[in-house]
This record gives C-alpha cells, sequence and structure tokens, in this order.
C-alpha cells in the first residue's frame, strides 16, 4: 500500500481508539479490545503492510516526528516525538535534529542516532524489500534506490544529526516520519533474513506500549510501556485486538460475533473497565457505534 494512503488511514482510523478512551475511571486496570478482521503477520513495521498491522506497530514503534490533524488550518502539523528540535538550514537544503534523551527500548537500551540511521538503510536497502522501498526519492539514493547514507547522514553526536538533501528535491520532515528500529536487535542479521526474523513476533520496541501476548489468530494483548516517556499513569493499560472472521464486523447482530466478545468479556475481571471497539479495514462510524452501544447494553 502506498505509505502516505496508510499514514492517512492511521491518521483518522485508529484514533478512534482514543476516542472511547478518553473518559477516564477511577479503576486503573482499564482495558480496551479492539477486533480486526485478519491476524498479524508481522511487528516489524518495516513489513506492515495492512492498516490495521500499521496501527498497531504505530503504538509499539515511535518516529522523529508525531503528525496531527489540525481542524483550524485544515492541515497536518509535526510535532516532536523522538527528536526534541529540528533546525534548517536557510535554503533547506539539510536539517539538523537533536533526539530525545530519555528515549529507551524496551530493554533499557538507549535511543542514539545510530538507531535512526540504521533504520533508514534498512527500510531502503533492496535486499529488505521494505514496504517502503522505493519512496525515499527525497533523500541521496544510488541506482537500486538504496540511500547514500555517507552523502545523507552526518553524525554530530549520540543525539544530534544532518540530513543532507538532494538539488531540486523537496525536503520535508514526512519523507523523515518512518518507524524507528533497533539496530542492536537487527543489526547483526543478514538482510535477506531481516523479514524471517524470530525478534518480528518478539518486539524491542520504543512506543507508549508493549507487546505483552500473541496468540496467533485469536488475540493480541499490548500492555502500558512504564519505561517510555509518553507514560502517563491514567492512560489505557491494556489494549487487547480481536480478529474477527470478515464478515463479522459488517454483520453487527451475527451472533457468532457477540458468542465471541461474550466469551472474552465473561473471562475478565468485574473490577477491570473495558471499551469495546470495532475498527474496520474500511471505516464505518456507523458500525463502531452499534458494536460499541451492543456492549455497553450487555454489560
Amino acid at each position: 500500500m502506498n505509505r502516505n494512503i496508510i499514514k492517512i488511514c492511521l491518521l483518522f482510523v485508529f484514533p478512534l481508539l482514543f476516542t472511547f478512551c478518553d473518559s477516564k475511571t477511577p479503576d486503573q486496570n482499564n482495558r480496551v479490545v479492539i477486533g480486526i478482521s485478519a491476524d498479524v503477520q508481522s511487528f516489524n513495521p518495516l513489513f506492515t503492510l495492512s492498516v490495521d498491522e500499521g496501527a498497531i506497530t504505530e503504538l509499539l514503534y515511535l518516529g522523529l516526528f508525531d503528525f496531527r490533524w489540525n481542524n483550524a488550518e485544515g492541515g497536518i502539523n509535526e510535532y516532536p516525538m523522538l527528536a526534541k528540535s529540528w533546525e534548517w538550514t536557510g535554503d533547506s537544503s539539510s536539517v539538523i535534529i537533536s533526539l530525545r534523551d530519555d528515549a529507551f527500548w524496551t530493554d533499557g537500551v538507549q535511543i542514539t542516532a545510530e538507531d535512526i540511521i540504521f533504520s533508514f538503510d534498512a527500510y531502503s536497502d533492496p535486499l529488505v524489500q521494505s514496504r517502503l522501498y522505493g519512496s525515499f526519492k527525497n533523500l541521496f539514493t544510488d541506482e537500486e534506490n538504496h540511500i547514500d547514507l555517507k552523502r545523507t547522514f552526518e553524525v554530530i553526536s549520540p543525539f544530534e544529526f544532518k540530513v543532507n538533501f538532494p538539488p531540486n528535491s523537496v525536503p520535508n520532515l514526512y519523507e523523515l516520519s518512518l518507524s524507528i528500529i533497533p539496530i542492536h536487535i537487527y543489526g547483526e542479521i543478514e538482510r535477506e533474513e531481516l523479514s524471517s526474523s524470530e525478534h518480528n513476533f518478539k518486539p524491542v520496541s520504543s512506543g507508549a506500549y508493549l507487546l505483552k501476548k500473541w496468540d496467533k489468530n485469536q488475540t493480541v494483548t499490548l500492555s502500558v510501556n512504564k519505561r517510555s516517556f509518553l507514560y502517563d499513569d491514567e492512560q489505557i493499560n491494556e489494549i487487547v485486538i480481536l480478529r474477527f472472521k470478515e464478515d463479522m464486523l459488517f454483520r453487527i447482530t451475527d451472533l457468532d460475533a457477540r458468542d465471541t466478545m461474550i466469551d472474552y468479556l465473561d473471562s475478565v475481571s468485574e473490577n477491570d473497565s473495558i471499551k469495546v471497539i470495532v475498527v474496520f479495514s474500511s471505516p464505518n462510524k456507523s458500525g463502531i457505534e452499534e458494536y460499541f452501544e451492543f456492549y455497553q447494553k450487555s454489560n
């Protein structure tokens, strides 16, 4: 799927999760349940091809910047994420990016400029064939569309680096907004073997959530990442993603779909606070509202 389409879908589909999560309850054991139509094929953002997978990895892996819709201006604005600040040169031919020094991977290793540059290298490597391969036309690349690291990046310190753009390009921060992966995990793996690495299913990540459990073809459970600088003691503690059959998403009255959800809800402690959301591959707001209403009535 085109990189731009994926990003736009993520901006408008998965935030529905947080729309239903905004109301805080005194119960700190709160949980959100989401239904999707297909199981995850990989937790590595290099290879997440569907909107659902992309939305999940957005919670697990951070990028340099955060992009949010600005209603007043009718456009998308950029905000700091792993990048603490940035400064363009006068002619916009390069940008110096300063990283946060309080960002860590879930195994405790600090995130540095090495992770950033390694990620760009991996995404653009023809041997890897990532979902973004061939989409770095505003950076220096070779004849195989592999980013030329020496011409593109200059490391100033572990937490500061410079990005150079080729003449006649159209420099922008969006071009640099990809999910960063850890060099200390993937750096020693042969590029042809990255897509099949066991680390793709046991991710060492950096986002607000981490992978707690994955029951293949059934559930994905994400729990809050207390090591993250994004951690907030009022945020949703756990996100459970249930796989439904495709037709269940579009036939909300399907008894099997209801039974699947009820079976799960029955297994949850009465003290837990739960909200149920269905995320459609092709967003359908009425469907989401109907399913949410069904749970409220059933509860």
